[in-house]
């Protein structure tokens, strides 16, 4: 994974000189991402250094973020709702009344989905973040915890459920360990998020992936099922969302 992690670093390119200056300019004219760029150069500057460090900038980024994402308004977009809605879909051709663990859930848009349908859903966010989804926006049967280490026995859940996850985590493969771990012998790992280097341009993106990374990383895990592409639809690249059966 080091050597994954290293390849991906390899393709930021450096920007121009106009484009400093073009992004010098929006920035000055937007005082919440200049803000932002303040806070993490202060506070959180050695964000790639060590795990705890890397956690705390997803903390603050999330916690600051999470009531733009799950507004009426980001809810309705085209990508949010075609994302959502292929989830959900996968997840009711699976079967009636599943165990799905919703990872990373942010404002609880697709465990309500999968609540809908009839499914029994377990949601985990990071400390804090998980007291906003909570309290903001009624996450139900939600646990903070750190999602490199799951707090489940082993072969409990159906579904797991990553949705724009593993771009974000410090170890990505010790989280696909562990949901291996929690899935029972017939389960299945959803896995949705950029595609690509474009991910990139996100500073709370430490890596990017491609269906052939995912399969490589989730070899002698978990076998693919099925890929499809959204978008671009407003993002910077399409978004995969990827079926995998426990192996």
């Amino acid at each position: 994974m080091e050597k994954f992690s290293r390849k991906t670093c390899q393709n930021r390119r450096c920007p121009t000189v106009k484009e400093q200056v073009l992004g010098l300019k929006s920035l000055i004219s937007n005082p919440y991402l200049f803000k932002r760029i303040i806070v993490r150069e202060l506070f959180h500057r050695r964000r790639y250094y060590d795990k705890k460090s890397w956690t705390e900038w997803q903390i603050y980024d999330a916690y600051i973020s999470m009531p733009q994402h799950g507004s009426k308004e980001s809810c309705m977009r085209p990508l949010n709702v075609s994302r959502i809605k292929t989830i959900s879909d996968i997840v009711n051709n699976l079967g009636v009344g599943l165990k799905v663990l919703d990872v990373g859930c942010g404002d609880g848009s697709i465990g309500r989905s999968l609540l809908k349908t009839g499914h029994q859903v377990v949601s985990i966010e990071l400390p804090k973040v998980a007291f906003l989804a909570k309290k903001g926006f009624g996450v139900t049967s939600l646990i903070a915890c750190d999602a490199e280490m799951l707090p489940f026995r082993c072969e409990v859940f159906d579904v797991v459920v990553a949705a724009e996850l593993l771009e974000h985590l410090w170890n990505p493969y010790a989280f696909v360990k562990e949901a291996h771990r929690v899935l029972k012998t017939s389960g299945h790992f959803i896995v949705s998020g950029l595609e690509g280097p474009e991910a990139l341009r996100y500073d709370t993106h430490k890596q990017y992936f491609d269906v052939e990374g995912l399969e490589s990383m989730l070899k002698g895990l978990f076998a693919l099922n099925t890929v499809k592409r959204l978008g671009p639809l407003g993002a910077p690249t399409y978004t995969i969302v990827a079926s995998f059966c426990k192996v």
